[in-house]
């Protein structure tokens, strides 16, 4: 993977890229530096795995999201990833978390 997140990064310098890697968490390549993530383990907010279809959508969309808002690419890529471990918890394929929900988990999470 870090090969290719470096060619992708040549061919366009200036491009911020997300991958995620499920149960493996996710990696974050920019400016030539990659930034990797763990997995949010659900089990320390309560809650299981159920549907995982839809965690890389909810994942972008709150990188996409948190960016908007102005944060910076670190606060965003982690928000992103509790967004995306937050959507496995729910069987429906459609919606995503919560910015309640996000941020809620989030501290109790990280503190």
């Amino acid at each position: 993977m870090d090969n290719s997140l470096a060619t992708l990064s040549r061919v366009s310098p200036k491009a911020k890229i997300l991958v995620t890697l499920g149960s493996r968490g996710a990696a974050f390549y920019s400016a030539g530096k990659l930034s990797k993530i763990r997995r949010i383990s659900l089990e320390k907010l309560g809650r299981k795995v159920v549907n995982t279809t839809g965690s890389g959508d909810a994942f972008v969309g709150a990188f996409s999201a948190y960016k908007v808002l102005g944060s910076d690419d670190m606060t965003a890529f982690r928000y992103a990833n509790m967004a995306g471990a937050l959507k496995a918890c729910h069987p429906e394929t459609r919606g995503s978390p919560t910015r309640k929900d996000l941020e809620d988990s989030y501290k109790k999470y990280f503190g």
